[in-house]
């Protein structure tokens, strides 16, 4: 999937009660996770020890995690916990039958000096067929292959050579 190097593949299923069970949160957003998502999968690793690249100052590796839906689309605030419950920057593949959608966050540390961040926003790529999902990872170092994604799905016909310029004038 995502036509990403062989030696990324992560392939391991992550339980949904992972990201909800020690934190305290309304029964109804985990009432969410369980009538949104069918299958959490960390799929890919991109990180320096996969890839020909090195770490950045800000993304020292990216996750690819495949999250399979009972139906199309699912809610941020989901994906707002999955993002909280990872400490890397993430690629979402969202699947429904056969199809699947790209979702990336835009992050900011939530303090200069702490490893936290704070996703601002969150981009999709359009729904097509299975077969026609690839990503392309353009960049020397992992903070470049992040930006060059999200600067892929925002949807701004006037890029910015400040990313975050264009993340809050979009």
């Amino acid at each position: 999937m995502l036509n990403l190097p062989k030696k990324t593949e992560y392939g391991k299923k992550i339980p949904k009660t992972k990201f909800y069970q020690n934190l305290n949160l309304p029964n109804k957003v985990k009432q969410q996770f369980v009538e949104e998502i069918e299958t959490i999968f960390w799929q890919n690793k991109i990180s320096p020890d996969t890839i020909n690249a090195s770490a950045g100052k800000e993304v020292s590796e990216i996750e690819v995690i495949e999250i399979q839906l009972h139906q199309k689309g699912i809610s941020k605030n989901i994906l707002e916990i999955i993002d909280q419950g990872i400490p890397y920057h993430l690629i979402f593949v969202l699947t429904f039958s056969s199809e699947a959608q790209i979702g990336i966050g835009y992050k900011e540390k939530i303090k200069k000096k702490d490893d936290k961040y704070r996703v601002e926003r969150y981009y999709f790529s359009e729904w097509v067929s299975l077969d026609r999902l690839a990503i392309d990872l353009k960049g020397l170092n992992l903070d470049r292959m992040y930006e060059n994604l999200l600067r892929y799905y925002i949807p701004d016909d006037r890029p910015q050579s400040d990313i975050r310029h264009q993340i809050f004038s979009a």
